[in-house]
């Protein structure tokens, strides 16, 4: 721990240290819901300076780190051209470290009391990498680090300047050829790839705008981008909450298993304390459910052994497979809208060709297994034998 509240992780299995990670930076945000706009030759604010209230426990299962601090920001625009610093953003970091896996989860409160303005989460990899992998709905998505179009945005007469800040759904990651680093969210969705190497992922944290639409923007001339309506809601004072999770790996991010990572991040098992007694008053049930049970059992054939995994669990990457474990992603398990039938959707991270295998556990084994559209029109028949089926998936499928 470092005295301003950032940190310095050292994952043993790579032998690579990584610091001053959830340094945080501040600065004007000129734009609207739309789109984020930088004053003119403005001065950052980071908080490197801070001095971080740090508490630090463990216990046999995770160890626990809790970071205080207030980070000083002007108030409004117009103290911050004026580099006036008369209001603060109250930041508390709750951060987990669980024995069980290679996982950093971060429950950040900020308490915002300034307008007009972003903040952002720093987490610096040392991956001087060409491009960023993110998910979205149905797949992965490589995007460049540096849109080239930046350059000429002007002389071209575009409306606005294509900046590299991008969505993700649930990870982004940067990597080289012998390890990544990824984060993975449950609230923020947002990022970009910067620093003199493009080797820093900056996470929006929040943005506090006033206006619906405004015209005249720095970096998006001309017309507002929507009505020119105040918002006062979207300058988002008071006390945000925001969860998401850092992981390393070796291997190249598409190949880690990151996917599946942060699939099983947002999915966490969830548990009742089961007590002798009925504490709510139901109507009796014929339904009598077992004790333990698993509808389907995942055979990960494409990894080259016989590892079975009941649910949608799969195996973290470990000292052990190395980044063998891009196996496919299971995103959905549901009914059928129209039919009664299930609809298991999943998809392939990798960037070969792999196979989705899968054993049925219940005691009623279907009796016809198709492939569907996204309409849950089934197409043609899936193959199998008895209660397993597999489904050969290229990288678009």
């Amino acid at each position: 721990m470092n005295t301003n509240g950032t940190l310095n992780i050292l994952d043993k299995r790579l032998n690579k240290t990584f610091r001053n990670v959830l340094l945080l930076e501040n600065g004007a945000d000129d734009g609207d819901e739309y789109d984020y706009s930088p004053l003119a030759d403005e001065a950052l604010i980071y908080s490197d300076a801070v001095e971080a209230d740090v508490k630090m426990t463990q216990n046999q299962w995770e160890a626990h780190v809790d970071i205080r601090f207030s980070l000083e920001v002007p108030s409004n625009l117009e103290k911050r051209k004026q580099q006036i610093t008369d209001s603060h953003v109250d930041v508390h970091w709750s951060i987990t470290v669980p024995n069980d896996r290679p996982l950093m989860k971060i429950h950040l409160e900020i308490d915002n009391h300034a307008k007009d303005h972003r903040l952002r989460a720093l987490i610096p990899t040392g991956i001087a990498s060409d491009f960023s992998i993110a998910d979205n709905q149905f797949g992965l998505i490589k995007r460049a680090v540096y849109d080239n179009a930046m350059d000429h945005w002007e002389k071209e007469k575009w409306d606005e300047r294509p900046d590299a800040i991008y969505p993700m759904l649930s990870f982004v990651g940067l990597s080289g050829d012998t390890h990544g680093l990824a984060i993975l969210t449950n609230s923020t969705r947002e990022y970009e790839i910067v620093g003199d190497n493009y080797d820093t992922i900056a996470v929006t944290l929040f943005r506090s705008v006033g206006v619906l639409g405004k015209e005249e923007l720095l970096r998006r001339p001309g017309r507002p981008s929507g009505i020119k309506l105040p918002v006062p809601d979207s300058q988002m004072l008071g006390t945000l909450t925001l969860d998401f999770a850092l992981t390393t790996h070796p291997g190249r991010t598409e190949e880690a298993g990151v996917a599946r990572l942060a699939k099983e991040y947002n999915t966490p098992i969830e548990t009742y304390n089961k007590i002798p007694y009925n504490a709510m008053k139901l109507n009796p049930s014929e339904n009598k459910t077992p004790i333990q049970f698993s509808l389907l059992r995942e055979r990960n054939v494409d990894l080259g052994n016989t590892t079975s995994h009941e649910g949608c669990a799969n195996p973290a990457v470990t000292p052990e497979s190395g980044h063998k474990t891009s196996g496919p992603i299971l995103s959905t398990l549901k009914k059928a809208e129209s039919e009664n039938r299930l609809v298991l959707r999943f998809y392939n991270p990798s960037e070969t060709e792999i196979q989705a295998a899968f054993e049925w556990l219940a005691p009623d084994v279907p009796t016809r297994i198709d492939e569907a559209n996204l309409n849950e029109k089934p197409l043609a028949p899936i193959k199998g034998s008895g209660s397993n089926f597999a489904v050969e998936l290229n990288r678009t499928k």
